[in-house]
């Protein structure tokens, strides 16, 4: 509890707002899009889409910023296919089948009975039964693994002005990957 105060304390002084969903206390995702947005300050804003899934977030930051350009990262294969047909030919949406961390590299990613519980982490034990099915592991694959500055410098953007991370668990990893860039988002 006091290391995720303190983590959200440190976010805060970079203008980034962290929220918990799990707490059940959060804003919906329309809100929390309008409100980065809004926080972004910018016409056509650039975001780094970690866990990008099947491209809810996406979708939901298009109706609010149009012109917004995306880097989506989706390490599961089946998802990154899919997201990558949902946007073909879409110059704005960029997709990277590739984990975000805290390194480059490689890393053993786990596919889950239900998708949006993937993670490179191991299942926790002991968690509630209804959610011990959901997020058993089917098989694990070996995927990428990138830090968002390595990223960002192999591009040379300069700007990134939103970062959404949806990675189950491995997000503080990924911002570790990002000190470079974390200076500048807005």
């Amino acid at each position: 509890m006091i290391f995720t105060f303190l983590i959200k304390k440190i976010l805060r002084n970079f203008g980034i707002i962290a929220v918990r969903r799990s707490s059940q206390v959060y804003l919906p995702d329309e809100d929390s899009f309008r409100v980065a947005l809004k926080l972004a300050a910018a016409i056509s804003p650039v975001v780094i889409d970690g866990g990008a899934h099947k491209g809810a977030a996406v979708d939901a930051l298009r109706a609010f910023a149009p012109s917004a350009e995306f880097h989506c990262f989706e390490p599961d294969p089946l998802l990154a296919d899919e997201l990558m047909l949902t946007y073909a030919g879409d110059r704005k949406v960029n997709i990277i089948q590739a984990a975000l961390g805290e390194r480059s590299g490689s890393a053993v990613f786990h596919i889950n009975a239900s998708r949006p519980t993937n993670s490179l982490l191991k299942s926790a034990h002991g968690i509630r039964k209804d959610l011990e099915k959901l997020t058993q592991t089917m098989r694990s694959i070996e995927v990428n693994l990138m830090t968002i500055d390595n990223y960002c410098d192999s591009l040379d953007l300069k700007q990134i002005d939103i970062i959404k991370l949806d990675l189950q668990g491995y997000d503080y990893f990924a911002l570790k990957g990002a000190c470079k860039t974390l200076e500048q988002v807005k």
